[in-house]
Formats: structure tokens, sequence, C-alpha cells
């Protein structure tokens, strides 16, 4: 397989996770999921929101010295809730 190749369907995978945890999170923490939206400044559920959101919960950040979404995985919520309302 090509670079671009693999590199095409590793986006596909990270996006797919991306959708997968906002899934996750606005189901189990309706409460998180709308503090995005307010702190992204954008509609709760609209393109934006998802984009931002997604990459809020799978990129590192440095106060919680790992993910969002691995710091929800380790039951970290109010740490998630602090970032999240911090910006």
């Amino acid at each position: 397989m090509t670079l671009e190749k693999e590199m095409a369907s590793l986006c596909r995978l990270v996006s797919t996770a991306r959708s997968e945890a906002i899934k996750v999170l606005r189901e189990e923490r309706p409460d998180l999921y709308e503090l995005s939206a307010d702190r992204f400044e954008h509609e709760a559920g609209g393109i934006p929101h998802h984009m931002r959101l997604g990459e809020f919960l799978t990129e590192w950040n440095n106060n919680l010295g790992c993910s969002p979404i691995q710091a929800l995985a380790d039951g970290r919520v109010d740490e998630v809730a602090q970032e999240l309302s911090s910006h």
C-alpha cells in the first residue's frame, strides 16, 4: 500500500474514533456535551461543534497530561469538565 493510501485509511479511522467519542459523550454525559458547545461557541450538534469537540477529545492536553478521552476513560470526569469550562 502506498503512503497516501495508508494515510487516507488512518484519516478515516481517526474520523470514526472521534465520531464514536462524541456519540458516547453525548449519550453518557450530556452535560459535558452541552458545555463543549458553550466553550467552542458553536451550536450543539452542528458540524463546527463536532469538529472542535472531536479534536478536543482526542488531542493531547497539557493540563490533563493525556488526551481528554483518556482522562475520561480513567474516570477523571471533573478534570475534563474543568478543562472545558476554563477555556
